[in-house]
């Protein structure tokens, strides 16, 4: 189980301001990725098909790739831009 000074301590490195609601929100979600993932480390590798009996797909048979001009400029939907990167924020 999750402790409330862990979550506290995940959403300051994670640099999330939590509410007391959200806490036992996320402490809820929290648990449940926790099990999950230890259903996970149960599962036995050994007893599975190896790879070298996965048939491997060739690389005609693969779709062509499309590429696809947007069809807004993004100048329109950017105020921070700089040598056609969008600038983002400021992390400290």
């Amino acid at each position: 189980m999750i402790t409330k000074d862990q979550l506290k301590h995940l959403s300051k490195l994670s640099k999330i301001e939590l509410t007391e609601n959200k806490f036992e929100t996320y402490t809820k979600q929290i648990e449940k990725i926790i099990k999950y993932l230890d259903k996970l480390d149960e599962i036995s590798f050994e007893e599975s098909e190896s790879l070298s009996s996965i048939p491997l797909t060739k690389l005609s048979d693969l779709r062509e790739d499309a590429i696809i001009e947007p069809t807004i400029s993004i100048d329109k939907i950017s105020k921070h831009l700089k040598d056609k990167f969008v600038k983002g924020p400021v992390m400290s």
